[in-house]
């Protein structure tokens, strides 16, 4: 019945909003934590260095690495954790940026999950000094942020396959209608498809 598309259509759009308040709320968890962690590391990159060599003298790997690498290692970890929380938080380059969000957290938390288990160091310093978290504190945090990205890059490529199908949709319905004998209206509404405007856009563009 009428009442009951129209209602269909309704919870349609009401899980639509609560799925796009999660993976806003998710995204912006993200870039919060890694421009915090990023930047506290950034600000003192000796502490980050000490805490580098601490990680190295902990797994037996204190003398595997010139004596500049702990230092370069806190930099470029700081670098990257504050460029991906940039990138999170404005929508730059949103699903790389999560992937490579993801990527760190598949890494760190089993890695929290052993500090937390066998505390070969008192803390893990992702904030540095401005917010030292214990072991567990730090693999229960790494376990929310992990949730977080799944659940971002996840929305991203049901996004993708949502506007592929529509593109598909859209292709089939014009290819009845050159079939039915209208090609003007064919070639007219394919310039509307978003992958034929973005090779268009390409082409022009060179």
């Amino acid at each position: 019945s009428v009442f009951g598309l129209i209602k269909i259509e309704f919870e349609d759009r009401e899980l639509h909003i609560i799925q796009k308040v999660w993976t806003n709320l998710c995204r912006f968890a993200l870039a919060g934590v890694f421009i915090f962690s990023g930047f506290a590391k950034a600000v003192d990159p000796l502490g980050s260095e000490y805490k580098i060599q601490d990680y190295l003298d902990a797994f037996g790997m204190g003398t595997w690495f010139p004596a500049f690498f702990p230092l370069l290692a806190g930099i470029v970890l700081s670098a990257i954790e504050f460029s991906v929380g940039i990138f999170l938080f404005f929508g730059i380059r949103k699903t790389t940026a999560t992937w490579l969000a993801l990527l760190l957290m598949i890494f760190m938390t089993p890695l929290t999950l052993y500090l937390a288990l066998a505390n070969p160091v008192s803390d893990c310093g992702c904030f540095g000094d401005a917010w030292v978290l214990t072991n567990w504190q730090t693999f229960w945090k790494n376990i929310i942020l992990l949730i977080a990205a799944i659940s971002v890059l996840a929305t991203s490529y049901l996004s993708a396959q949502l506007i592929a199908l529509d593109d598909s949709r859209k292709l089939h319905g014009e290819v009845e209608r050159l079939k039915e004998g209208d090609p003007e209206r064919v070639f007219a509404s394919a310039f509307e498809l978003p992958a034929f405007s973005a090779l268009a856009s390409l082409v022009f563009q060179n």
